[in-house]
């Protein structure tokens, strides 16, 4: 599998309030990692920005994708926020995103054989190969 880096971009829509205590998950911890602040991978398969997400401010956050098997993978992410206004009614809310990632194999050979012309009267074969280069493909919906 191809190990890629993509970013997850968090927007806060809102115009009146930022948002504190911001934490993301997936589906596939073992597929995709979170840098951490150090830059190491987060083994967990979560992250949580440190600083307050202010009206209208955005991050974007490297993501590390290594999917190993071709295939339609969906992956789910749940972004869990606060509000910095108290509110005692509604603590947190959660927003669910999901990436649907389509994997095609890395590389696909396409061999062929024939006798040398050159070399009649021995075993002998030229072999030809042909390697084309695929690509991952990425489509998302988002669940607010």
């Amino acid at each position: 599998g191809e190990l890629r880096q993509v970013g997850l971009k968090l927007f806060n829509c809102s115009n009146k309030m930022g948002l504190k205590n911001v934490r993301v998950r997936c589906s596939h911890p073992d597929s995709i990692a979170f840098n951490l602040d150090d830059g190491s991978p987060s083994p967990t398969g979560a992250w949580q920005v440190d600083v307050a997400l202010g009206p209208g401010q955005t991050v974007i956050h490297p993501v590390w994708m290594r999917l190993t098997t071709p295939g339609v993978y969906p992956v789910r992410f749940l972004v869990y926020y606060e509000s910095e206004v108290e509110n005692k009614d509604l603590k947190y809310r959660l927003a669910r995103c999901q990436v649907t990632v389509t994997v095609l194999p890395a590389l696909t050979f396409k061999a062929t054989t024939r006798p040398s012309p050159k070399m009649l009267m021995l075993i002998f074969f030229i072999l030809k190969l042909k390697i084309l280069k695929n690509r991952i493909l990425l489509s998302n919906k988002f669940q607010g």
